[in-house]
């Protein structure tokens, strides 16, 4: 039975042995629509105005840009850009992902952290009431 099995394991080595690995690709150029496209294409794509991007990527700078260059790594505008595409039109990632010429698992990426650096933001610009009474006095503005 050991035979048996040592003889699979090889099979299955040589056979891995043989595939070959996938190529990386890496783009020469990424597009970058905010310099690409005129105001009403961007709006159409993106659901946003341009200066409303380029102020989301420099208050979001900080918490986005990676630490190296190493590995082609995505600035915080093609982050955010690619996170505000999919948040505008909620394709799949892997869309998203060709349309910014980045891996679907970089996409993911870059989703998630654009996510979290908003969501780190949320005191700074929303103001839930914490009483009963600024919950009634919020409603109350809100009927009248």
């Amino acid at each position: 039975m050991d035979d048996c099995f040592d003889f699979f394991l090889l099979e299955d080595l040589e056979t891995l042995e043989s595939i070959e690995r996938r190529s990386v690709f890496i783009p020469e150029h990424r597009n970058n629509d905010l310099d690409e496209l005129d105001e009403d294409d961007f709006r159409r794509r993106y659901r946003f105005y341009k200066g409303t991007i380029e102020t989301l990527v420099e208050l979001l700078r900080t918490k986005l840009d990676s630490a190296t260059g190493r590995n082609h790594a995505l600035t915080a505008a093609e982050k955010v850009l690619a996170a505000v595409r999919f948040f505008a039109f909620g394709n799949r990632q892997i869309n998203v992902g060709d349309l910014h010429s980045i891996s679907q698992p970089s996409t993911s990426r870059a989703i998630t952290e654009v996510a979290r650096a908003l969501a780190e933001l949320r005191p700074q610009y929303i103001d839930l009431p914490q009483t009963e009474d600024q919950r009634m006095q919020v409603s109350f503005i809100h009927v009248q």
